[in-house]
């Protein structure tokens, strides 16, 4: 009987092992995944930064003409 219960007790350990196994591998594909989603975020986002700051730098230098502009209609009037 005692042979009995210890090949019943392996053949639950086994189970519990593929069964686990499995949860590992579906986890591990998820986290894979994930990281992937995670990559292609922090490029779009480091795309999206880089185009903000062109346009921050674009618009500074327009402001910087319409300034010097202002300031020649005013020298000119005068």
């Amino acid at each position: 009987m005692q042979i009995y219960d210890y090949q019943h007790n392996l053949g639950l350990i086994l189970l519990d092992r593929k069964e686990l196994e499995s949860k590992y591998e579906q986890l591990k594909a998820s986290s894979e995944d994930t990281d992937t989603m995670l990559k292609r975020e922090r490029a779009a986002q480091q795309s999206a930064l880089a185009e903000t700051r062109k346009k921050e730098e674009n618009l500074k230098k327009n402001l910087c003409i319409q300034k010097e502009c202002v300031s020649n209609v005013r020298f000119h009037l005068n």
